[in-house]
């Protein structure tokens, strides 16, 4: 059936795609800048309306930034009610589709109700949730996100018009997709939809109706066009060889097995990646610690692989642990390098990828809260769900982060009632569905050869081991990373949203009311104590959620002129003295936590009195809630106990605040200020061989920051042996290092405008893809606006890592985009592989140094000048050096590649301490002192 036959039969071969552009996002007091709407006719534009609009005030310049839309532009232009009837003239009673439709139909009704004192009527089309649930494997669901994977010119969005078109051929992509489904999918769409009213339900219901008519109960009305095929969790290889080639010589000779499965002449022999996998093979064999540093583009996976599935061979059922900080690399390990192994060496092994158990959904959970969906969902919550039993037909792995369309749009309470909880996927419960995703896989990480987690994982096997078979061997991938895993698992958080969630299940009556359950059934008849004193339990968890709102009501109440509405993101307070922080709040938090112990008392009467139940019904679905809910009581109590009354001298405490839609929060935070004794006792001590491995290790070739910072100074219980193999890149020829030595430094009021002169001399001598790295967002927004006004604007596109702007997507446009500048903070340092033409320019703002107000950081510095030391020597600069090394590292990515790198921080060149950060840079400084000289010694070079 073709696009045009499909949209007759759903009665949508007319509908008008409407966009607005508006001086922010309160309806109530924002107001129109420009209005667009096309009308499509059989899946194609056959009309359109676009005006400016006067707001009557000026437009604020984050606005003018994403529209491009000045005050200028729309000062002769109309004001909202002078276009209002041609508005509704032009839309007339079609079908309205919109990306968001909440926001633009607040400010169409808005106008409507001005024009003609009525609300528009109109059948309404959103295609966030639609894309959300039938896209959920995209990033992010943003318009130009969408459209950039359906191939849509996207060049130009951000302008009604043009954001409108793209948005029509969106939803007609989107409803030939949702056409793609059988009944038995539809009719659960149906199922939790009954009784509710949401944007797109009349789809649904066309859909169905159709495949009703047509008697089409096995497949969709139309084939869908998008590949949806997700990866297993499950790696098995059965190969042929009894006697694999383990040898690091032979294995990576130009005559050797990988070189062969390649299948290509241009094979490199590296005899550091060699040295580097025989260090791995002895260590893993003789036992001990292995520190090692492994240059950009050595191959360090696949050696460390190659290593730890000999060492898996030669002690049979004895499995290798592979512990990674970033999804990247776990993906590159699992879907590339393993298979990549297997093919090289024909041999048979096995190898799981692995989480805990609250990232996996349990299919049972699922089906309970679908049957029960009109007790336990809302009307947004139906549509959260609608994207869950979309994705699920396609999983194998259950793990959420594959759906990105839930993530962004769950609410914690419909992923606390379906993710996998202790004594479902792997307990009777879940028999009916095979062990679900978790069980089978938790099955096959026993019998593994190889086992892939993430850091955070990790930690917790070593503090109580549930998940992983053997905990003998470790490889620690990107361990330079491991502090900052280390400090999130140990770090305690506490806040009224967190409480609220942790017993959103058993704060409120629903499933007590539920007729159709067995088990309520079962209670009314022949344990009504039970039911009572459940009843007051959920009373009880009730109260524990009054006194939270008014415990945290008092702490904003007593903060909130601290912290700055104007700011956008965290802002964090360190708390000196605990006793003296808490004292105004004594009544409020003694009855927090007397309303918690009484829950618990509760609780442990509800257990005698299941004890006494009919065995049939113990290991029921409520039952194992309470038993959740009793674990979640006692961590908030813990959590209490650590940051308000167990104060410690070796424990840093902090409070975070931020305005969310205008709506304060405080959070309290608690965590040992030198985390390397948890490292020391749990992490190198539990393994016979451990492998600590990053590109970035070292300073000068010395290891001394990492030694102590893991925890590792005078450590004699095993071996340690740090080493560091270098990179095979010719860097000198590869790279020109450009470095800022002049008078403007980064404390100057003019430091923004110096950065953006510089970016466009290199842009207007290179012409090609720049990565700008910052450490502030503050400084980032600063140069971004300044780049907009610029000539740049004109000449290339600009991206950058402001408001809520996706890493993937910025990124995907940055590879679609030639000769694009990138501007990015944090996560843009490392993790980012940009080879060939992709990356040409880096270019670096400001030495990457710790914020010194961090309470972490500052805590820890604190210890260090008590101890005698010097903080900046021995903490400040280490980091900011193996930072500045990962940043530079996002340059040359392959033998081939060759770029410029510019540091603008004449710090390197004004301070004694620059010395060590020009000597990281591996290759020549070429000095500038104006941007002249600059624009000189580019084209001298280039």
């Amino acid at each position: 059936m073709d696009i045009e036959k499909l949209l007759n039969k759903l009665k949508l071969d007319s509908f008008v795609a409407f966009d607005f552009e508006t001086t922010g996002l309160d309806s109530k007091k924002d107001k129109i800048i420009e209005f667009a709407a096309i009308k499509f006719n059989n899946g194609k534009p056959n009309d359109s309306f676009q005006t400016l609009v006067n707001p009557e005030r000026s437009i604020p310049l984050e606005i003018t930034r994403i529209t491009g839309i000045s005050d200028g532009m729309v000062s002769n232009a109309p004001i909202a009610t002078e276009i209002a009837s041609d508005i509704f003239k032009f839309i007339g009673n079609s079908p309205i589709v919109a990306h968001n439709l909440p926001f633009d139909k607040a400010f169409l009704n808005k106008l409507k109700f001005q024009h003609s004192s009525k609300e528009v009527k109109n059948i309404g089309f959103d295609t966030v949730p639609l894309a959300q649930a039938f896209f959920f494997f995209l990033p992010n669901h943003k318009l130009g996100t969408i459209g950039e994977f359906l191939g849509l010119d996207i060049q130009k969005t951000h302008r009604a018009l043009q954001d409108t078109e793209i948005l029509g051929h969106v939803f007609i992509n989107l409803v030939y997709e949702a056409s793609s489904y059988s009944i038995d999918v539809i009719d659960k769409i149906s199922s939790i939809s009954k009784g509710r009213y949401f944007n797109n339900k009349t789809l649904y219901e066309s859909i169905s109706s159709e495949l009703k008519r047509s008697k089409n109960y096995s497949t969709g009305l139309v084939s869908s066009k998008i590949n949806k095929s997700l990866p297993s969790p499950i790696f098995y290889n059965d190969g042929s060889n009894p006697n694999p080639l383990f040898s690091p010589e032979e294995f990576f000779s130009e005559n050797g097995p990988l070189h062969k499965s390649f299948k290509i002449d241009s094979y490199e022999k590296r005899e550091n990646q060699i040295r580097y996998t025989e260090f791995i093979r002895h260590t893993l064999s003789d036992g001990g610690i292995g520190i090692i540093e492994a240059g950009t583009g050595l191959g360090k996976t696949l050696s460390y692989l190659l290593s730890a599935l000999e060492r898996a061979f030669v002690e049979k059922n004895q499995a290798v642990i592979l512990s990674c900080n970033t999804k990247t690399l776990q993906d590159q390990l699992f879907q590339h390098e393993i298979p990549k192994l297997a093919s090289a060496l024909d041999m048979t092994f096995s190898a799981t990828i692995i989480k805990g158990h609250r990232n996996y959904i349990c299919a049972t959970r699922t089906n309970n809260v679908i049957e029960r969906a009109q007790i336990y969902l809302s009307d947004y919550d139906v549509q959260s769900m609608i994207v869950i039993i979309i994705w699920i037909q396609w999983t194998k792995s259950g793990d959420f982060e594959e759906c990105p369309g839930f993530l962004k749009r769950s609410t914690g309470k419909i992923k606390e009632l379906i993710q996998n909880e202790p004594g479902f996927c792997t307990g009777n419960i879940c028999n009916s569905n095979s062990g679900c995703f978790l069980g089978p896989l938790r099955n096959a990480t026993q019998d593994a050869d190889l086992v892939v987690v993430n850091h955070s994982l990790l930690f917790y096997e070593l503090e109580e081991q549930k998940i992983l078979p053997s905990l003998k061997y470790i490889i620690l991938d990107e361990a330079h990373n491991v502090l900052n895993s280390a400090y999130n698992h140990h770090r305690t958080t506490l806040n009224n949203q967190i409480i609220k969630d942790q017993l959103s299940q058993f704060s409120n009556s629903s499933f007590l009311i539920d007729k159709n359950n067995k088990l309520i059934k079962f209670l009314s008849n022949n344990s009504p104590e039970l039911m009572n004193v459940l009843q007051s339990f959920i009373k009880s968890n009730l109260d524990i959620l009054d006194r939270s709102d008014k415990f945290f009501k008092k702490l904003i109440e007593s903060s909130q002129n601290n912290y700055s509405k104007e700011i956008h993101f965290q802002q964090v307070y360190k708390i000196n003295d605990i006793e003296e922080y808490f004292i105004m709040f004594k009544t409020e938090l003694k009855a927090l936590k007397d309303s918690i112990k009484f829950s618990l008392n509760k609780l442990k009467y509800i257990k005698s009195l299941i004890a006494e139940i009919n065995n049939d019904y113990k290991d029921a679905e409520a039952f194992k809630k309470i038993d959740r809910t009793g674990n979640d009581l006692k961590e908030i109590l813990s959590s209490l106990n650590t940051i308000t009354d167990n104060h410690s001298k070796d424990w840093v405490y902090w409070e975070t605040g931020s305005f969310i839609r205008d709506q304060f929060e405080i959070t309290l935070n608690a965590v040992p200020i030198d985390i390397g004794s948890f490292l020391r006792s749990n992490l190198f001590d539990l393994p016979e061989s451990i492998i600590a491995t990053s590109a970035t290790l070292s300073i000068d070739s010395n290891f001394d920051y990492f030694i102590n910072r893991f925890g590792l100074k005078s450590y004699e219980k095993k071996p340690i042996i740090c080493k560091e193999f270098s990179s095979p890149f010719f860097y000198p020829d590869q790279c020109n290092y450009y470095q800022w030595a002049g008078d403007i430094d980064p404390n100057d009021n003019n430091y923004p405008e110096f950065i953006c002169h510089s970016i466009e001399t290199i842009y207007s001598n290179m012409e090609n893809r720049m990565l700008v790295l910052f450490t502030s967002q503050r400084l980032l927004g600063e140069c971004y606006d300044l780049l907009n006004i610029s000539e740049l604007i004109n000449n290339t596109s600009i991206l950058a890592q402001v408001s809520n702007a996706s890493r993937l997507s910025l990124i995907k446009q940055f590879r679609i985009n030639k000769g694009g500048i990138l501007l990015g903070t944090n996560s843009f340092w490392e993790g980012i592989d940009l080879p060939g033409d992709l990356l040409k320019v880096l270019v670096v703002t400001k030495i990457p140094f710790d914020v010194p107000t961090d309470p972490i950081i500052q805590s820890y510095n604190d210890k260090i000048k008590q101890a005698g030391g010097n903080p900046f020597l021995e903490n400040s600069i280490p980091s900011a050096a193996i930072r500045l090394r990962q940043g530079f590292g996002r340059l040359i990515r392959s033998i081939n590649d060759d770029g410029i790198f510019l540091n603008l921080d004449n710090r390197v060149i004004t301070k004694r301490y620059g010395k060590i950060f020009e000597s990281i840079i591996p290759t020549p400084m070429n000095k500038f002192s104006t941007i002249n000289e600059l624009n000189i010694k580019i084209k001298r070079q280039s």
